[in-house]
């Protein structure tokens, strides 16, 4: 099977050869491996890193500023250090969070009480803790909804959810 892999996880090599494991991918987007600017990316930061290539090469309709704010905060709570191009990374996406269209973000801001300066402490203790804690707690679906649908109703009930899970 043909296979892309995108990480921010330790790299692993084969002891007797060096090559990276496994060989066999088409791709592989990691900052170890060729990237050193993104040194220091979350999983998510490289998920949105590849989104960006395809939309450059490949004009897929993907919206780098819908999706920006979001993987900033996978990195935030990712915890990874806010160092070089990842430290500018964040920076944008939390400037585009303050006036985000994305349907879930603006639900769980609302649902959070977070206003429109927001900042990496609103992410980091009012916002993702609630993303975290479905999936610690309860149903990591209601995350994904939040942060998947289209329908700004569900996206404030789900929110809400969050908040209550919690």
């Amino acid at each position: 099977i043909d296979t892309i892999i995108t990480d921010h996880h330790q790299v692993i090599r084969d002891t007797e050869t060096g090559e990276i494991i496994p060989p066999s991918a088409k791709f592989i987007l990691h900052p170890d491996v060729g990237i050193p600017q993104l040194q220091n990316f979350s999983g998510s930061g490289m998920a949105f890193y590849f989104c960006h290539l395809l939309e450059e090469r490949l004009q897929t309709g993907f919206d780098l500023d819908l999706w920006q704010p979001v993987a900033a905060m996978g990195t935030i709570g990712d915890m990874t250090p806010l160092l070089g191009m990842n430290r500018d990374f964040v920076k944008l996406g939390i400037k585009g969070a303050q006036t985000t269209k994305h349907i879930g973000l603006k639900a769980m801001k609302e649902a959070c009480g977070v206003g429109a300066k927001m900042d990496e402490e609103d992410f980091s203790f009012k916002i993702i803790p609630k993303f975290n804690a479905a999936g610690r707690l309860y149903d990591p679906i209601y995350s994904f909804a939040v942060m998947a649908t289209e329908d700004e109703e569900a996206a404030a009930k789900w929110a809400v959810t969050l908040v209550e899970i919690n």
